[in-house]
């Protein structure tokens, strides 16, 4: 039996229809404010929002999402937000969605009607299993060794008995198919993303430059890139997750962008779950301390972090239509420890397509 679980997926894997319905229904929620933070950034107004208080022993200040995304706007020109603000095709389809009219003289009664959205009639059909059950199917992490493997971590186990330290690796970036329009030029590819350790702590994969791409092109890392170190410590059974993504051209820190989207997303999850009174939110907004979910023990913790994983994917796609940042769909890869020994695991093909364009990584755990 290996000492380690892995599982990585996509939101478009998302197959159940609940999961996929929640989902949904909180980016559907959150995409008004991404519109509040254009608009107030189109008539130069100050980043004024007001901070989300989530928790209940111990409630603490989060940025919402359109304080945000106004930071995101910083670097862009009135004119340049405004074109954001008057583009038709992400405006109506959050109109089909949501049946509110978003045309510009509208933004600021439908970002009010959200705002005072009625969480425990909106999200009636959530109940807990949708998170003990349902989110937990989705990311039942599976056993990916192969049997060489397992005994490579077995002789490895006996050297060395316990790991200190765990890694994330890069070993491989190709460009299957470059972004659109090609004929711009070569592809200038960033990696990075967001991390969360057994501890809860979220904290950014910087971003680095993986190089230039046409077509067909291939980048092998000599020796494999380290993205990111954990330290371990003796609790087990323990659970480390990224969310691990690309972009084409770096538009100013997209690292501490996704950082930052995700603590909101997840803040936000927080106070949608424990206005209706779930357990899973109630037990988070217990325990919050210094970040959202913090002392939340075994995988109730975990699998309200991927469900902000799997909604800030959601989102992004359409986000980064909106704002023109190219960062692709982030991918949920995560393991799960058994017991901290020395291991190399197997590697994982993490796919990315969009913008036309296609491309995968090749990334690994490593303890040590």
């Amino acid at each position: 039996m290996s000492d380690f679980l892995i599982t990585d997926l996509s939101t478009a894997q998302i197959n159940d229809a609940q999961v996929k319905k929640f989902v949904d229904h909180v980016v559907d929620y959150l995409k008004p404010q991404i519109y509040e933070a254009l608009y107030n950034r189109s008539e130069n107004k100050p980043a004024n929002y007001e901070p989300l208080s989530a928790g209940v022993k111990q409630a603490k200040n989060y940025k919402s999402l359109a304080a945000v995304v106004h930071e995101r706007l910083a670097a862009k020109s009135v004119d340049q937000v405004k074109s954001m603000l008057l583009d038709r095709g992400p405006r109506l389809e959050l109109a089909r969605a949501t049946r509110v009219n978003f045309e510009p003289e509208a933004y600021k009664d439908a970002v009010v009607k959200f705002k005072r959205t009625d969480f425990k009639t909106d999200f009636r059909y959530v109940n807990d299993s949708l998170f003990t059950r349902r989110f937990a199917g989705i990311l039942e992490l599976t056993d990916d060794a192969a049997p060489e493997e397992r005994a490579a971590n077995v002789a490895l186990a006996s050297t060395i008995s316990v790991a200190r330290t765990l890694k994330l690796m890069l070993k491989t970036v190709k460009c299957v198919d470059e972004t659109d329009p090609e004929w711009w030029g070569k592809d200038s590819i960033s990696v990075g993303g967001v991390a969360v350790d057994d501890k809860d702590v979220t904290t950014k994969i910087a971003a680095f430059s993986a190089g230039t791409f046409n077509d067909g092109n291939v980048k092998h890392f000599n020796p494999d890139h380290e993205l990111k170190s954990f330290r371990l410590d003796n609790v087990n059974p323990s659970v480390f997750t990224a969310f691990l993504t690309i972009a084409e051209k770096d538009n100013g820190g997209f690292s501490d962008f996704l950082q930052e989207l995700y603590e909101s997303i997840k803040a936000h999850l927080v106070v949608i779950l424990t206005a209706i009174g779930a357990a899973a939110g109630t037990a988070i907004g217990a325990a919050i301390g210094g970040t959202v979910g913090t002392a939340i023990a075994g995988p109730l913790g975990t699998v309200i972090g991927a469900a902000a994983g799997m909604i800030l994917g959601a989102l992004v796609g359409w986000l980064v239509g909106v704002l023109k940042d190219d960062i692709f769909d982030p991918r949920v890869y995560a393991i799960k420890l058994k017991r901290n020994v020395p291991f190399v695991g197997p590697v994982k093909r993490l796919n990315y397509r969009d913008f036309g364009g296609t491309y995968y990584m090749d990334v690994y755990w490593m303890a040590s």
